[in-house]
């Protein structure tokens, strides 16, 4: 028994060795406790910094109270009082894998989760740290909901800084406590739109203070490049040139923006951060949300005539994908080397029937190339000749324009990389695409146009379709895509001795991080936008097809096996070719036959 403690003992020593201390923070209540150090510091983080290096350390009060360095000295050390602290944090274990910020958790007491289809678990759990620890092992979870009372733990999908109106989704209940999670997420804040307030502002609930900053304008970039937490919130002092980040959206701090009406001030929060990315494909554009914020709302083309399948009601999604159909949703097209879609949307937030600040408008574009790298010049033109003349008008030369070289190569070869223009059907066979740089391949298809058959190698994902004896990749990566096929069972049979095959795709470059690799991964295109509420998507893909014809063939086949149409051609072309051969046969005996006549008569006379 007593070997077992000890076992025991040294594993739940080990356990702790292997964990970090992080901290829960809470606005406006004081951590008591004997104080360890004083210090002065504009940035609660720094704060918090400075007691996890301290081994004794379980918390941290960041007040107001201590005004310059001479002060600190002379100073009672003693607890400050509750009204002055801005935030209090208490410190606890936890594994670091699951955790990239120092203050985890923001606790708010007396609130419970009313909305229970945003609920994602609940468990009896013994402590608030386990509790904690579950939300942090799911990706999904924003908020941990703990009862004191009865243990309870449920894990919640949404928190106040996730919603653009809390209505309906919480309540007041003593017993049970909210601890949103204040971990950052992989947020773009470029994307991000702010709301601005004039004549108001927060300046006195901040978890950093930055002094001698210029303008609101300065202090917005301030908040968009903050590092250590998702800042959603600032205020601006015109007079004294500080500015303050929040990690709370003013409409979450508990105070009203407005109650405090001061000329010297001007804020603002986030408004929507939705990332918007586009894909266009072979038959029309798919386009990928994501938001830190849940998004309630519609997303729609702003075409003058309704069709159901254009117009989408998202309903509390952080993440959602929506497809429009080129020959639908009134897309306009345009013709030149290729197919150019274009079309407007419209992502309205809720349900009000009004434009509002948090509407987005994203204008699209798809291209659809042909594979050709054309000579942009008017006085050239691919496939022609030109003239130049000289100024001095005595002469002029004809020279022609190097012809238009295809983006992407694509090729059709043996295992050992001969060319091939008849396929055994039976044998294995190399689709080689190359290019200089990376690229992503979708809805590689190959085509038997006289049965009207189309087998799919690669959707429009980019996800490769075949496995085991059909087919595999046999090498990606830059410049290169290798994929080996055997025909007879990626068509599962074959009747026809011969049948032709033809071979397309749609190809769009891409860098080395976003590319796809043909697996099923988005591979999306650029954004561009001076206004995060209107947006520019643009994407350009090109068709490209093996320009050569194939055969597909029986390991041994006779023309009598062809089909009946096949094999009239044969004959007629048999037939031609025999007959010409018998005219020239003839002209060569008519006038061998002269030339000997000529021979004869020329020696008679003589």
């Amino acid at each position: 028994m007593s070997f077992q403690f000890y076992f025991l003992l040294l594993v739940g020593l080990l356990v702790e060795a292997n964990k970090e201390k992080f901290f829960v923070i809470e606005f406006n209540e004081l951590y008591a406790g004997k104080v360890l150090q004083y210090f002065l510091t504009n940035d609660f983080n720094y704060c918090l910094e400075k007691c996890k290096k301290v081994d004794n350390c379980d918390g941290v009060n960041f007040a107001f109270g201590i005004t310059n360095e001479n002060s600190i000295d002379n100073y009672d050390h003693s607890l400050p009082i509750k009204g002055s602290i801005i935030y209090s944090a208490t410190s606890y274990l936890a594994d670091s894998k699951t955790r990239n910020c120092l203050w985890t958790y923001e606790k708010t007491s007396g609130i419970k989760l009313q909305d229970e289809s945003m609920q994602i678990e609940i468990t009896q759990i013994k402590t608030k740290t386990k509790c904690l620890n579950s939300c942090s092992e799911r990706v999904d979870c924003q908020a941990a909901f703990f009862n004191q009372k009865t243990s309870e733990c449920k894990l919640s999908k949404i928190s106040f800084q996730t919603l653009q109106h809390v209505k309906n989704y919480f309540e007041n209940d003593v017993e049970w406590d909210i601890y949103e999670s204040g971990c950052k997420k992989s947020v773009d804040t470029t994307k991000c739109s702010f709301l601005r307030f004039t004549n108001a502002g927060v300046p006195g609930r901040f978890i950093n203070k930055i002094t001698n900053i210029e303008d609101a304008d300065k202090c917005e970039e301030k908040c968009v490049k903050m590092n250590s937490h998702f800042c959603r919130s600032y205020t601006y002092n015109k007079v004294t040139k500080e500015c303050s980040l929040s990690h709370r959206l003013t409409k979450t701090i508990g105070e009203n923006i407005y109650s405090l009406q001061n000329s010297d001030l001007e804020a603002g929060e986030i408004n929507n951060c939705m990332d918007i990315k586009i894909k266009c494909l072979a038959k029309g554009v798919l386009l990928a949300f994501e938001s830190p914020q849940i998004f309630s709302g519609n997303v729609s083309t702003r075409s003058k005539t309704f069709e159901p399948e254009c117009d989408f009601f998202i309903d509390g999604k952080y993440n959602f994908q929506t497809f429009y159909n080129y020959d639908k949703c009134g897309f306009n097209k345009n013709m030149t080397r290729g197919f150019i879609y274009k079309n407007d949307l419209i992502i309205k937030d809720g349900n009000t029937n009004f434009i509002t600040a948090k509407d987005k408008f994203i204008y699209l574009t798809c291209k659809i190339s042909d594979n050709y790298e054309h000579v942009n010049s008017a006085s050239v033109m691919v496939g022609t000749s030109i003239i130049i003349e000289h100024s001095n008008k005595t002469r002029s030369e004809t020279s022609f324009p190097t012809p238009a070289k295809p983006r992407y190569l694509l090729k059709v070869t043996d295992l050992d990389g001969n060319p091939l223009d008849k396929i055994v059907k039976s044998k294995n066979i190399l689709i080689e695409i190359r290019s200089k740089d990376f690229f992503e391949v979708s809805d590689l298809r190959l085509t038997q146009p006289e049965y009207n058959v189309t087998k799919q190698i690669i959707n429009e994902n980019g996800l490769f379709l075949l496995n085991g004896s059909k087919g595999k990749i046999v090498k990606t990566g830059k410049g290169i895509l290798k994929i080996e096929l055997n025909l007879e069972n990626v068509f599962n049979r074959i009747d026809a001795p011969q049948s032709e095959l033809v071979i397309d795709a749609y190809i769009r470059g891409c860098s080395q991080f976003n590319c796809g690799n043909n697996r099923q991964r988005r591979n999306l295109g650029h954004q561009n936008s001076d206004n995060s509420r209107f947006i520019e998507l643009e994407q350009e893909i090109y068709y490209v097809k093996y320009m050569g014809k194939l055969w597909v063939i029986n390991n041994s086949t006779s023309i009598y096996d062809y089909p009946r149409h096949q094999q009239n051609e044969t004959f007629k072309v048999a037939a031609i070719s025999i007959g010409v051969l018998m005219l020239i046969t003839f002209v060569i005996i008519a006038l061998f036959a002269a030339y000997l006549y000529g021979r004869v008569s020329l020696n008679f006379f003589k």
